[in-house]
């Protein structure tokens, strides 16, 4: 599914000369320190802290290996501006290298200083940092599959390159809804890496070029809340689009990234391919080990559906119907709930009843996948 060139840089040596005159000793000039020569760019890998990733490393950061061992990297410098009138004028100097990972490989090259590597992979080539450069900024793409096996996206690229005046740089990755998706079947992309080597944290030029993954794709679960050592059975369960208007399954996800500028933040689009024959429909609702009701056996359910909200076509009203204790009962949930959004995970929350009895809607939660640590330690008390 998210040109090459060897960078010479050159650098001079900056000579400071003293003269003498009168005979009185001229003070000391402070020499300037010189520039790194042909430090090699370099990158690792983590994937946040999103719902259920796993934690390998001992500063417990979630390597991006546990669910992939490959990605994909576009990499721009700019050549004019700074950090308070915006970088400008940017040029491509990584065009979807494809970077792997292979377990204790690390400082074996000058290109790989976390187990990731890029040099020699289709013929690619080392890259290094130019100095000179205004700033710096790389993006990419990983899908949760062997090493090598990574296809690329239908990488929409600027007009032009050198000197371009083109804002964003555009990708497009191909998803498919499907009820038993899981997160290691959807796709990752990063965010935006940028530095300018003085204004952006500890992302300096010759460091590490971590980047930061989370699954591009939206999750939704639903929950029922109960009176407290309440027991009740829950049948027929079905949380659909009320007019059981077809979903549009299969698409694209547009990603534009900026090229240009000191913004980092992404936009993304759903552009519908396939038009779908049948309502979205969510039938298991999300249940842990401890809880006192069960109305499945499937535990933890999420799904991973299309970023509908961000479509030129909203999603309407849904509603929930149930049989409970042997009763039918329903509740509705507005259009405007039902926007969602790349990147994000969205909790419905429905209140059981005993009296009648009844379902209602109390609830939504809205999070971003890599903005807030979620814990979910074997309860529910943090939703």
């Amino acid at each position: 599914m998210k040109l090459y060139r060897i960078l010479t840089i050159p650098f001079m040596a900056l000579c400071l000369f003293s003269c003498t005159g009168s005979g009185q000793e001229e003070p000391d000039v402070p020499t300037q320190p010189e520039e790194p020569k042909g430090v090699s760019i370099s990158f690792g890998g983590n994937s946040g802290t999103w719902q259920d990733a796993p934690t390998t490393r001992a500063n417990k950061e979630t390597g991006l290996e546990t669910i992939s061992k490959t990605f994909k990297v576009w990499g721009y410098k700019t050549t004019r501006g700074n950090y308070t009138s915006g970088f400008d004028q940017s040029q491509n100097v990584m065009d979807g290298y494809t970077v792997n990972w292979t377990q204790q490989t690390a400082n074996t090259t000058s290109s790989n200083t976390a187990d990731w590597e890029y040099v020699g992979i289709a013929n690619q080539t080392i890259k290094y940092w130019d100095y000179s450069a205004t700033s710096y900024r790389f993006f990419a793409y990983s899908s949760p599959t062997a090493a090598g096996n990574s296809s690329a996206p239908s990488f929409q690229e600027p007009t032009s390159i050198e000197g371009s005046t083109a804002k964003y740089a555009s990708f497009s990755i191909p998803f498919t809804y499907k009820e038993d998706a899981t997160a290691v079947t959807t796709p990752y992309i990063s965010d935006l890496w940028l530095s300018d080597n003085q204004n952006f944290e500890s992302r300096k030029y010759g460091a590490c070029v971590k980047l930061t993954f989370a699954p591009i794709i939206t999750k939704v679960r639903f929950k029922f809340n109960y009176l407290k050592d309440t027991k009740i059975s829950i049948t027929d369960i079905v949380f659909k689009n009320i007019n059981d208007a077809p979903s549009p399954i299969k698409g694209n996800i547009i990603i534009s990234y900026p090229i240009t500028g000191t913004g980092t933040k992404a936009s993304y689009k759903w552009e519908t391919t396939e038009t779908g024959t049948e309502p979205i429909k969510f039938t298991i609702p999300y249940e842990e080990d401890a809880d006192l009701n069960h109305q499945t056996t499937e535990r933890k359910k999420w799904y991973y559906v299309p970023p509908l909200g961000d479509s030129i076509t909203p999603q309407g009203a849904y509603i929930i119907s149930a049989t409970i204790d042997g009763k039918k009962s329903t509740a509705t949930i507005p259009a405007e709930y039902m926007q969602w959004k790349a990147g994000y995970q969205y909790t419905y929350i429905f209140k059981i009843t005993v009296a009648g009895p009844n379902i209602a809607f109390t609830n939504m939660q809205v999070e971003k996948w890599v903005e807030t640590p979620i814990k979910n330690n074997g309860g529910t008390e943090d939703w």
